[in-house]
């Protein structure tokens, strides 16, 4: 299993194979009185892309800056916070930090952007701008959940977005 998911996170990760932005940063924060044996450091950097950092985690302050500032790091500023604290200061940490960016298998046309409704709740509706196109896509309606499906190539045609849109506005635990 570590050898399939070691050669899936660097598949996804391959911009020039996907045509996609995809990073993936693994981090397992350990008390600092803890030392992690040799093999379990390079075999999980090796199958996992873990690294590993030793961190006061008792002092949930500078734990919840340093975490933050690797996650924005290793996402080019894209994930500012990952965490607000950190739950177990006896223990240890994973953490993971993804930042994913589509290259659309065909492009949006920037005139094709105006202010559209976007419905926040069932009560409240505010103008964003919308990127809008027509085409051709893979879509499906499931009646019995109520819900459309519509799927949009991304890149190469080697990764899609797939959207799932309720009927009707719904809380998200039923989707």
């Amino acid at each position: 299993m570590s050898i399939g998911l070691s050669e899936l996170l660097s598949d996804v990760s391959d911009a020039k194979t996907r045509n996609t932005t995809c990073k993936i940063n693994n981090r397992l924060y350990g008390p600092s009185s803890v030392s992690f044996a040799d093999d379990f450091v390079k075999n999980s950097k090796k199958h996992y892309n873990y690294d590993h950092s030793k961190k006061n985690i008792r002092d949930k302050s500078s734990a919840v800056n340093s975490i933050n500032e690797w996650a924005a790091k290793s996402t080019d500023g894209k994930l500012a916070e990952v965490t607000k604290d950190v739950p177990n200061p006896d223990g240890a940490m994973i953490v993971n930090a993804m930042y994913f960016k589509p290259h659309w298998f065909e492009t949006f046309n920037g005139d094709m952007v105006d202010k559209r409704a976007f419905l926040v709740t069932r009560s409240l509706t505010i103008g964003v701008p919308m990127m809008h196109r027509t085409g051709l896509y893979d879509f499906h309606e499931d009646k019995e959940n109520r819900v459309f499906v519509l799927n949009m190539p991304l890149g190469q045609k080697q990764a899609s977005l797939i959207l799932i849109m309720p009927y009707y506005l719904e809380p998200l635990e039923r989707l």
